[in-house]
């Protein structure tokens, strides 16, 4: 289901929320129906929404490792959460897993 009617007030209200362009970059695409929310590429990244996960931000090592995995449609489903430091490591979480980056080990994955 790509029918994304209604959720632009979402994503700009989501894109607000996470500190608006000054933050994330100016929309370099327009919103684009994804496994059932919508997503946008900005300057620095990508913000993703859907009804159950909200708006959430990826960014760098972490959204290159996401989309490899398939983004929104693939095993980890959409971001819940923006991005923690964790002793040193970066870890995102997902509906479905999590994506950790250290700079020496790299990312890796834990899925459900």
């Amino acid at each position: 289901d790509t029918d994304t009617s209604g959720t632009q007030s979402e994503l700009i209200q989501g894109e607000n929320d996470l500190g608006g362009v000054g933050q994330r970059g100016f929309p370099t695409s327009d919103e684009v129906g994804l496994a059932g929310g919508v997503v946008q590429t900005t300057e620095r990244g990508r913000l993703y929404w859907s009804p159950d996960a909200g708006a959430h931000w990826a960014q760098g090592a972490i959204l290159g490792t996401y989309l490899w995995w398939g983004g929104p449609a693939g095993p980890l489903g959409f971001p819940v959460s923006q991005e923690e430091d964790a002793d040193g490591e970066v870890v995102q979480y997902f509906e479905y897993g999590e994506i950790w980056w250290h700079p020496v080990d790299g990312a890796t994955i834990d899925i459900y």
